[in-house]
């Protein structure tokens, strides 16, 4: 779940709020940062003074989870307690698999009108002949294209999607 943040800068690690001289050069290398981000995020910034010449900077990220994951330097990160890793291949896949975008694949949407006899049975046989040689469809399986398509994700609420034709 991306749940956003909070970065303090000019907060001394015990929680003593000090400020930190912000200066240009301080600005724009918080700005280089965020450029770094992936996709753009909405990070706004906001200055507080505290005492002549130092001020608190607060960067509150407001994630949108339609792009997560969000990527630093072309790298995923995740906050696991009070450490920062870099994510794992496995939980970055999913992450992007998750998108909203994916719901909406053309393959994935449902085939309203298509039935069993509009599609090529020796073709669907075919492809469970190949999921069985390569261990992925349990060898034995019917070879029955309506009941192959039935318990493959290939259906959905008793009609099919367009993974089918």
């Amino acid at each position: 779940m991306i749940v956003g943040g909070t970065l303090l800068f000019g907060v001394a690690p015990k929680g003593q709020i000090l400020g930190q001289e912000v200066s240009d050069k301080t600005r724009l290398a918080i700005a280089e940062m965020l450029q770094a981000i992936e996709p753009a995020g909405h990070i706004p910034i906001q200055e507080i003074k505290v005492s002549a010449g130092r001020s608190l900077l607060i960067l509150k990220a407001i994630p949108d989870s339609n792009f997560k994951p969000y990527l630093f330097k072309g790298r995923a990160y995740q906050r696991l307690g009070p450490a920062t890793f870099e994510m794992s291949q496995e939980v970055l896949s999913r992450l992007v698999l998750e998108r909203p975008e994916n719901e909406n694949h053309w393959e994935r949407r449902r085939a309203d009108g298509w039935e069993i006899e509009d599609l090529k049975a020796s073709e669907i046989i075919r492809v469970a002949k190949l999921g069985i040689d390569a261990r992925r469809i349990p060898s034995d399986v019917t070879l029955d294209p309506e009941e192959l398509l039935r318990g493959a994700v290939f259906s959905m609420n008793a009609s099919f999607n367009r993974h089918c034709d």
